[in-house]
Order: C-alpha cells, then sequence, then structure tokens
C-alpha cells in the first residue's frame, strides 16, 4: 500500500491543485489510496486475520514522466478524480489540468522530464 501523501510528491501536488479549486467541496480521490499508511494499523489488522511474522517493508522507486504536461494528463484524466472534477464543475478540468502541469513543472522541474520517488509499503506474512 502507498505511503502517505507527503513521500509521494507527484500526488501531493495533484492533490493539493485538485482542492485548491473547490475549498467548499473538495476531490478526495487521492485520499482514499494514501489512507493506509500507518503500518502498524494494517499489521494488527494482518496479525487479526491470522497472520504470523507481519514484516511492512518500505519499497521506494523512481516515478518518471516525459513531462509535466503528460504527468498531469496521466495524474488527472487517467484517474477518477476527473470525474470528480468533472462531477463538481465540468468546465474546470482543463484548468485544473494546467494548473497541475504549472505546479509540478515549478516544484519537480520540467527538463529532461519529471522525476519523483514513489514509496509504499509491501506486507510480509505468513498464514500458519
Amino acid at each position: 500500500m502507498w505511503d502517505t501523501l507527503s513521500t509521494n510528491a507527484f500526488v501531493r501536488i495533484t492533490h493539493e491543485t485538485a482542492v485548491s479549486f473547490f475549498p467548499e467541496n473538495p476531490p478526495e480521490f487521492y485520499l482514499t489510496p494514501f489512507s493506509l499508511s500507518d503500518t502498524a494499523r494494517v499489521s494488527g489488522w494482518l496479525r487479526a486475520a491470522g497472520f504470523e511474522d507481519v514484516d511492512p517493508i518500505a519499497v521506494a522507486r523512481a516515478g518518471t514522466s516525459p513531462s509535466a504536461a503528460d504527468a498531469a494528463r496521466g495524474l488527472i484524466d487517467g484517474n477518477p478524480i476527473a470525474a470528480a472534477i468533472v462531477e463538481r464543475r465540468a468546465d474546470a478540468l482543463p484548468a485544473v489540468r494546467a494548473a497541475l502541469e504549472r505546479n509540478l513543472a515549478a516544484e519537480l522541474g520540467d527538463g529532461a522530464g519529471l522525476r519523483s520517488t514513489l514509496r509504499a509499503f509491501v506486507f510480509d506474512a505468513r498464514k500458519p
């Protein structure tokens, strides 16, 4: 499962950008997949389900995109957050995508492509 939003810059920037357009009713899609970063809690659930030797292993990989524009398109149009944006205000979708492109480029650069760490946890466990 994913680590926190704060350790995954692509998604953190996307979430912050989208939320800034809808302060009264923010789209919360990206909060869901990043809501299980508490490894102690998840380890407890696995133990309660009968698993033993539960070991959360942090995994970090480089996420890359050829450009801020490509990343923005994938992070918005390639996820259910696009539907949440359209549901709130359909005409905002291009503006959110453009703002995200600017924000990604400002924080991560846009020269030879974007690169950022993606962090998650893999759980190693056994069931007797």
